[in-house]
């Protein structure tokens, strides 16, 4: 469970940086204004569009991919978690392992990293389709 933990906690920093260095420029890009007539949108469709495909896309995918990835065990810990609570009561902490804990704990962060990237392309693809309409 240890080298788990360990991969999965280099997966999290990993992303967690990328996510730090991009967010702000992608939040940027998502509140450029949208200019009254559509040919003057070009050049802010094509930044929002670049933005999408380079970063937001791939991170999200990444979140989301590692999140699958770790989903497996960290359910099985979970699982096998509260079948020790139940059927031991308060007397299954004396079995407490933070390993494991730890490894759970980190799949959630990852699973919250995930949910909050995938937020911003869902942001940025319904700002490029805004730029597309004539209103």
């Amino acid at each position: 469970m240890s080298n788990l933990l360990s991969a999965a906690s280099l997966a999290l920093a990993a992303l967690a940086v990328l996510f730090g260095l991009w967010s702000a420029d992608l939040r940027q890009v998502g509140s450029l204004p949208k200019k009254t007539h559509i040919a003057d949108r070009d050049p802010a469709l094509r930044k929002l569009k670049s933005a999408q495909r380079s970063k937001a896309v791939p991170l999200a995918a990444g979140c989301a991919l590692t999140a699958l990835t770790l989903a497996q065990p960290a359910v099985s810990v979970l699982v096998r978690a509260i079948q020790h609570v139940a059927k031991r009561g308060f007397d299954a902490f004396a079995d407490y392992d933070a390993s494991q804990a730890l490894f759970v704990v980190v799949w959630v962060l990852i699973l919250g990293l995930s949910m909050s990237t995938i937020r911003i392309c869902w942001m940025l693809h319904g700002r490029i389709k805004d730029f597309r309409t004539s209103t």
